[in-house]
């Protein structure tokens, strides 16, 4: 399933009593950003910067790591790449939690020594 068939994209919802606004803030590219993001971002201590996990695309299509300036432009960066060896793990479906300043471990679904998943851990410079 590619980004054509199956679109990802990030919103920016602000709701109040008088008026309730979507927005969008940036859309998925399956080669370059990856593909089909299962769960929600994680704010960053920079209040501007967001990251999350897809659970496909990427060079080796098996994900990746990414970070979004939320306050700003909505850009989207690819940090990672979810390696073509299993043993890492791949088809992330679970959240990320940042354990200091730009580390950040998650669950994957598939891979690892038995097939069955991993958690990762994913420090960023």
């Amino acid at each position: 399933m590619g980004a054509a068939d199956c679109p990802s994209t990030i919103y920016r919802a602000g709701l109040t009593i008088m008026t309730n606004q979507i927005e969008l803030v940036a859309t998925f590219n399956e080669t370059t950003v990856g593909s089909a993001p299962y769960d929600g971002l994680i704010q960053s201590v920079n209040p501007s910067l967001s990251f999350g996990v897809t659970s496909q695309g990427g060079i080796n299509n098996h994900g990746t790591f990414f970070r979004v300036n939320v306050s700003g432009d909505g850009s989207l960066e690819k940090l990672f790449d979810f390696p073509s060896d299993d043993m890492f793990g791949y088809q992330t479906q679970g959240g990320l939690v940042e354990v200091g300043n730009n580390v950040f471990y998650g669950t994957a679904n598939l891979g690892g020594k038995y097939g069955f998943g991993t958690v990762y851990k994913i420090t960023i410079s």
